[in-house]
């Protein structure tokens, strides 16, 4: 599953909004919640549901969490740099973006890896495999693939991203000419990383190289559809009206969800190969973008309704769902080990109710402990910030710029 990219959005006067995009808190529990559901029906770690050709199909796509997640952080994370880049916004430095991605992830992942390692629910390897664990780095070696966390494999993912990111921003600010030419152009460079990625998959399935599988390459296509998300809403919010793409989205209310619904139950009646047995190109491919248009069609109505007006938007922007959004993180990084000495105990055999049944009690109980760990680990180190800009960023606000870069928020994410 993944990380955590979270900005925290300013009105015109550079006064955090506490409204704009709040929704997209509240999205964030609900995607792990699929996640949770996902592995209470692995075998393994689960009920082993997904051995099931009926419902079983239908569990084993609920990792679709992963690439939401990916979508929201290619959002967040992009669209300050958009907007000062098209709108000359302040900008963040470097040092404070860095800083930022790492107090948000490695120290909470850090207390969960040793701990579950020290109760023997993760493997640390020998020699240096503990470190390269510790340090993101477990993708890139088949046989430390599963170690430690074994969901931490979208973790590294999504670092991969946080280190892309400034070199993909640098490169876009080389862009030049009027607002419309240089939105073109980051529009373009988005469609590169689609292709990138497109082309990857189909050579990562064709080949068969699957312990690739968690290579940023793969999963660019989400970053980079979160990424044009974030433009668009740039585009418009430095538009005088409302532009069509908005006004069609906002008037199909929540029927993207219910269309994205239909897709994982339309995916779910194909028969792909059981494991260990790898789908051939086309199979595998095609099921990466079916999931991937899942993530963008759940994604895009909260990106278009930004302050959360929305039956749907003000659903999600509920102060009890952003706040257990904000826990998401946590929950992520502890539930698989929580719901493997749970099963251990329970034995719940691979049936519908003994499945929710499992998930429901690891959902709430490692909230639980994801309440623990947000207040005693990450909320401290939110008021730790070696790279403050936010003085300056006030002063220039009061001289009149129109919207200062999105600031973290303490509000975790997964994927």
């Amino acid at each position: 599953d993944a990380a955590v990219a979270n900005e925290e959005p300013t009105d015109t006067r550079g006064v955090p909004s506490q409204t704009r995009f709040q929704a997209m808190g509240g999205l964030r529990i609900l995607a792990a919640g699929l996640i949770v559901l996902f592995h209470a029906a692995s075998t393994g770690a689960g009920t082993g549901l997904d051995n099931d050709a009926g419902l079983g199909a239908l569990f084993s796509l609920l990792d679709v969490g992963v690439p939401i997640f990916f979508v929201l952080s290619g959002f967040l994370l992009y669209r300050p740099m958009v907007q000062a880049r098209l709108a000359g916004t302040p900008r963040k430095s470097m040092g404070r973006y860095g800083w930022h991605r790492f107090r948000r992830i490695a120290p909470p992942y850090w207390v969960v890896l040793f701990t579950a390692a020290a109760l023997g629910y993760a493997e640390l390897g020998t020699g240096n495999q503990p470190w390269r664990i510790a340090f993101f780095l477990q993708i890139y070696d088949p046989i430390l693939f599963t170690a430690g966390l074994v969901v931490a494999w979208s973790l590294c993912t999504e670092v991969a991203f946080y280190v892309y990111l400034p070199v993909h921003d640098r490169i876009m600010s080389r862009s030049k000419g009027a607002p419309g030419k240089r939105a073109l152009d980051e529009w373009v460079a988005c469609g590169v990383l689609f292709a990138i990625s497109l082309a990857f998959k189909i050579w990562m399935y064709s080949t068969g190289e699957l312990s690739r599988s968690a290579y940023l390459p793969r999963y660019i296509d989400c970053f980079a559809v979160g990424m044009a998300f974030a433009i668009l809403s740039v585009v418009e919010s430095n538009r005088r009206g409302s532009g069509w793409i908005f006004d069609t989205v906002r008037k199909l209310g929540a029927l993207p969800w219910a269309a994205a619904a239909g897709l994982i139950f339309l995916l779910s009646l194909y028969t792909f190969p059981a494991f260990p047995q790898a789908p051939n190109a086309w199979e595998g491919t095609g099921r990466d973008l079916v999931k991937l248009l899942v993530a963008a069609l759940v994604v895009l109505p909260l990106v278009v309704d930004r302050e959360a007006e929305a039956p749907l938007g003000a659903f999600l922007a509920h102060r009890s769902l952003r706040f257990w959004g904000e826990l998401s993180f946590g929950v992520f990084l502890i539930h698989l080990p929580l719901m493997t000495w749970i099963q251990e105990q329970m034995d719940q055999p691979a049936e519908l109710l003994p499945t929710l049944w499992l998930a429901a009690v690891t959902l709430a109980a490692s909230s639980a402990l994801a309440l623990v760990l947000y207040f005693v680990v990450e909320r401290p180190l939110l008021r730790f910030e070696p790279f403050s800009g936010r003085a300056s960023e006030r002063r220039r606000a009061r001289k009149g710029a129109t919207d200062v870069v999105a600031d973290e928020q303490p509000e975790g994410q997964l994927s």
